[in-house]
């Protein structure tokens, strides 16, 4: 059986899908566990640049599909990459007191970290 360029292209983006789905779920865990001490700043750093270059070179050759997908994983990585920084800074999610006694945690609206 012989695949068409179409169908190699869809194959291919099916596992980006599958790739980029796999970083979601773990995205989601850190907002709900709102703990990232086991994990090094390496790993979604290292990983955040190598889709970087990887997405450029997709793009320089023609390959939109995987240029798309690399896009798509560049911001989960992001994500990914500011949520351990915000967690090992913050355990638990949440920002210190200040000294007008409001937290500036990420769920306080505006209204209330500025009374």
């Amino acid at each position: 059986m012989s695949l068409d360029w179409t169908s190699w292209e869809l194959l291919g983006g099916f596992g980006m899908i599958c790739i980029e789905l796999s970083y979601a779920t773990q995205i989601h865990k850190l907002w709900v566990d709102k703990e990232a001490g086991d994990i090094s700043l390496s790993f979604p750093g290292l990983n955040l640049l190598g889709r970087i270059f990887a997405m450029v070179s997709s793009f320089a050759i023609g390959s939109q599909v995987f240029g798309m997908g690399f896009t798509i994983g560049i911001a989960l990585r992001l994500v990914f990459f500011l949520q351990v920084v915000w967690y090992r800074r913050f355990p638990g999610g949440r920002a210190p007191i200040g000294a007008s006694g409001h937290s500036a945690s990420a769920s306080g609206s505006f209204a209330t970290m500025n009374k």
